[in-house]
């Protein structure tokens, strides 16, 4: 074994030996490894003959004791796969040369290739790695803490939220143009974030997503090969999900007076609450369901943040900055539940396939019926589509004549709307124009970005 450090990275070379034998009476490497690298060690990489072959770089490997034990404590101590999986190093029939590289150095190393050109049996295997923070001189990647939310002190919480308000002096005056709520609402999210880091611990990320990074979850490119680094990744899955969207000029809409479109009250805030998810994957903020919801208990944060909503729903807007906006989606979309019987006919569309099942089902009236009971279910307050699929699921499990249905998934569908045709949709269907005015900024000038092996990328808009 051989071991270097270059500036705050270690960088060592092993050769793992068979188990101790006469011939070989040291223990392997690893062994050696397991006791002397520690937590310290954040930034290292460890490349060379592993000796072992296992399912993670080789997918024909059978059982191995020795190399489930190896894999284990690399993943125990945040190290991943840099070359690709089922890369024959080896007399060009196996691969057992490796180099595995410390969650923190990944967007820095890349896989070059290997050199068949040598006297020996084994390959030489390349691989690069950059010293400054990302090879394009960008310090955008930063680490991502994360907090034990579920064992909170909720008590010292409440008192840090009510001393945050003070000490950040967060006014409790209604707000009346967009640039207060814009700035109303980055002042609350602070405040949050604080009581957050001072009543709760900093947790480890789980392992659990890490260990698949070099095997089924590699991109294939244009040119039909693999991505073998983090931003090579970032960049094929930002192409898939989030193609360019020609939406047009933008739109402006005139806001008038609907009974359709009432004040905001604090019970709908308590609903709306009450259907948020505790542990939902957080936004960029990390304030999660249940962070809100005993925020909200707060008497001094509930008046101010209430008073940011409120002005939202009369302003017809929504604020660009904090993911606390996220509440605002079930608050300010209520009025698509107030409709029910005469739902239906504001959709041609559905009324156009209803008849089409009527037709197809003739024979067959309870599955037309089963079909099209839903529209009880579309748009009434309490319902959502949870409801309509368990209905057809009790249908068609109770049902004797034989059934057969067609459902459809539209990938990524929200995120690529065009925001003028959904704008123009919600005016055929006749919406309240405050409602087609907030959904039209709720889906404009966002960004989004992309966290990865704990480190979050440059956001896109």
């Amino acid at each position: 074994m051989v071991t270097i450090l270059v500036k705050d990275i270690t960088i060592v070379n092993v050769y793992n030996q068979p188990k101790p034998s006469k011939k070989y009476p040291e223990p392997p490497v690893f062994e050696f490894l397991k006791r002397e690298i520690k937590e310290q060690y954040s930034k290292i990489v460890i490349a060379g003959d592993y000796n072992l072959h296992h399912k993670e770089w080789e997918s024909r490997a059978g059982p191995n004791t020795e190399a489930d034990e190896v894999v284990e404590w690399l993943h125990e101590n945040d190290m991943m796969l840099i070359t690709p999986r089922n890369q024959k190093t080896y007399n060009n029939r196996t691969n057992i040369d490796l180099v595995y590289g410390s969650v923190d150095l990944l967007h820095r190393i890349s896989f070059s290739g290997v050199d068949e050109n040598t006297l020996s049996d084994h390959s030489i295997v390349e691989w690069d790695i950059y010293m400054s923070q990302s090879k394009n001189g960008d310090e955008i990647f930063t680490s991502v803490k994360r907090l034990n939310i579920k064992n909170a002190d909720w008590e010292k919480f409440d008192k840090e939220l009510s001393s945050a308000i003070k000490d950040f002096n967060v006014h409790n005056k209604t707000l009346k143009s967009t640039d207060q709520i814009d700035d109303q609402a980055k002042v609350l999210e602070e405040v949050v974030k604080r009581a957050m880091a001072k009543s709760m611990k900093e947790i480890k990320v789980m392992k659990k997503s890490k260990r698949y990074w070099n095997q089924e979850l590699r991109e294939k490119k244009e040119d039909g090969t693999l991505t073998t680094t983090v931003d090579e990744k970032r960049h094929e899955i930002w192409k898939a999900l989030l193609p360019e969207i020609d939406h047009g000029l933008d739109r402006e809409f005139e806001i008038d007076d609907d009974s359709r479109w009432p004040k905001l009250e604090f019970d709908e805030v308590d609903s709306a609450l009450a259907d948020t998810p505790n542990d939902k994957a957080p936004g960029d903020d990390g304030i999660t369901g249940k962070v809100l919801k005993m925020a909200w208990l707060n008497k001094d944060f509930k008046e101010r943040f209430f008073k940011l909503l409120q002005a939202c729903v009369k302003l017809d807007t929504t604020q660009k900055s904090g993911d606390m906006a996220l509440l605002l989606l079930y608050l300010n979309l209520r009025n698509l539940t107030i409709q029910s019987q005469e739902h239906t006919d504001q959709f041609p569309y559905l009324r156009f396939h209803l008849k089409y099942w009527k037709k197809l089902y003739k024979k067959n009236d309870q599955a037309y019926n089963t079909l099209t009971s839903t529209r009880a279910i579309w748009g009434r307050q309490g319902y959502c589509a949870t409801d309509a699929v368990l209905e057809l699921v009790q249908r068609i499990e109770t049902s004797k004549e034989k059934i057969s249905a067609m459902l459809i998934d539209i990938q990524g569908a929200f995120d690529n709307v065009n925001r003028n045709i959904l704008a123009h949709t919600m005016e055929d269907m006749k919406l309240p124009k405050a409602l087609i005015n907030w959904t039209y900024q709720f889906v404009s000038e966002r960004e989004a970005s992309m966290l990865m092996d704990r480190r979050k990328d440059q956001c896109k808009n």
